[in-house]
């Protein structure tokens, strides 16, 4: 069945939908980068953690590709490894990424855009996906957001949402993005997907590096990250091309799972994750716990289940999995609503 369009495949489940074609497209970061960007920039996720991914599995792309029943086309570049801005931004031009391909920052996603519609493949050998038979996603923003918010400043009262840096963030970042993903939209995607900033402040990055154990800092800086996902989906609303735009809230998925963490499977602190660096020696890293006994440092890391996070910034791959689930939800969703 892979080779059926969703619109088919959707007929055949017996649901309505204006919505037809026959490949993800995807642009971003690590949170969505399946192997194709990191070997490329030099850092092989599979000798890092065995499956490709910055993670222990797959990563919230791949499962609906899955999911949708449709392959998966993904421009998406990594660099957790080496922290900083290792990782894509939403534009070189306003979020410079680390020099870390080739001696140039790695491309954003305004530059992974561009390489496809300039008919260039997401890998050697892979086909270039027709924009007008595909459904696209652009993931962007963790990297901006640690560069242009005051999350930094002390004393963290001062990190507000009214803050000028801050105001300027939400309205550059989100205007940066929606124009990417008008772009695709009028280039012929069936529609462009875009997610949220996910909640970076309560990463184990965040609450033991950033805002070192500082809860005003943490909860401040939410404030601000939330503020500007109203801002992205308020302008996505005001878009000319708003019928072919899909505003996912990432964001509040993963709020909703850390506050039920239990029930979703993840029965440990969610200030623990299983890799933090730092020679694996912090007390909330527990690099050992999460390997299994037999091959380790070979990708086998059944025992990552109960933890939320997998290193201080990705999640753990059911994470991943829960949220690609709630993503087809609201893509049906506006399958439905196109087709009423």
């Amino acid at each position: 069945m892979r080779a059926q369009t969703w619109h088919s495949l959707a007929l055949l489940l017996g649901l309505t939908t204006a919505l037809d074609f026959d490949t993800l497209l995807v642009f971003g970061d690590q949170l969505s980068d399946n192997g194709n960007g990191s070997t490329a920039h030099g850092l092989n996720p599979g000798n890092i953690y065995g499956h490709h991914t910055w993670t222990d599995g797959p990563v919230a792309v791949q499962y609906l590709s899955d999911l949708l029943d449709v392959p998966l086309s993904d421009y998406s570049w990594g660099g957790s490894y080496g922290g900083g801005l290792a990782g894509p931004t939403v534009d070189n031009s306003y979020t410079p990424a680390k020099n870390l391909y080739q001696g140039k920052p790695v491309p954003s996603t305004k530059e992974q855009i561009t390489s496809f519609l300039k008919g260039k493949p997401p890998s050697d050998g892979e086909p270039v996906p027709d924009v007008k038979r595909s459904l696209a996603l652009v993931w962007v923003g963790q990297n901006d957001v640690k560069k242009h918010t005051n999350w930094g400043v002390r004393p963290p009262t001062q990190i507000t949402v009214n803050n000028a840096h801050n105001v300027d963030f939400y309205n550059t970042w989100s205007g940066l993005l929606v124009t990417q993903a008008e772009q695709l939209a009028k280039a012929g995607a069936v529609a462009v997907v875009v997610p949220n900033i996910y909640p970076l402040h309560l990463a184990p990055a965040s609450l033991l590096y950033w805002c070192k154990g500082n809860n005003v800092c943490t909860k401040n800086w939410g404030k601000v990250i939330q503020a500007a996902n109203a801002k992205l989906e308020s302008s996505l609303a005001a878009s000319k091309y708003k019928a072919q735009l899909v505003y996912y809230d990432v964001f509040g998925r993963m709020v909703n799972i850390m506050n039920n963490k239990d029930s979703f499977g993840f029965t440990e602190p969610l200030n623990y994750c299983c890799d933090a660096g730092n020679g694996n020696t912090l007390p909330w890293t527990k690099f050992k716990q999460c390997q299994s006994d037999t091959n380790k440092g070979q990708g086998n890391w059944t025992n990552a289940r109960p933890f939320f996070w997998f290193t201080a910034g990705n999640m753990e791959t059911n994470v991943h999995r829960f949220i690609a689930e709630d993503m087809k939800e609201v893509i049906d969703g506006h399958a439905a609503g196109a087709a009423a």
